[in-house]
């Protein structure tokens, strides 16, 4: 029976030992006002890496390995305009090529000293022959009056039909 009570008396000190780590446990526990502190402060960290990240992307875009280089546009454009835009027997030349409006700016000689800035896309599919400034454009046939035709004098005009 002694043996049985040393046990028992054990077993009670085990159990408040036990009480007393859960109550420390309980007491330890974070308040409502430190848990709304620590949301706002994961909050303002994950913002900041998500702007971080967005000045990144924007600042620092994924370069392209598909376009072409100077030298590759430019022998791309004199072939092009060699073959298909150039009369047999002459010969265009690139004088000069820069980038610009995120293309690469062409100077073309097509003889006689006459320069075309034309421009190609950077991959070198889209040639564009020639621009047009939007903001000093001028309509070559805005001076030009129309012509109407019932008012023409036609009489005695000799049409000659191609056989």
């Amino acid at each position: 029976m002694l043996l049985y009570n040393k046990i028992f008396i054990k077993i009670n000190r085990i159990k408040s030992m036990e009480k007393k780590e859960k109550n420390e446990l309980e007491k330890t526990e974070v308040s409502p006002e430190k848990k709304q502190q620590q949301k706002t402060v994961f909050i303002l960290i994950s913002a900041l890496v998500l702007f971080l990240l967005a000045v990144l992307i924007f600042k620092f875009p994924p370069k392209n390995q598909n376009y072409l280089s100077f030298d590759e546009a430019k022998e791309a454009s004199e072939n092009f305009i060699n073959e298909n835009l150039m009369m047999s027997g002459t010969k265009a030349t690139i004088t000069a090529i820069e980038e610009e409006y995120g293309l690469y700016k062409l100077s073309v000689d097509v003889g006689m000293g006459e320069i075309i800035e034309s421009y190609i896309d950077k991959k070198g599919k889209l040639f564009f022959p020639q621009s047009f400034d939007i903001d000093t454009y001028v309509d070559p046939y805005s001076e030009i009056e129309a012509i109407d035709i019932d008012d023409l004098d036609l009489e005695g005009l000799e049409i000659e039909t191609l056989e």
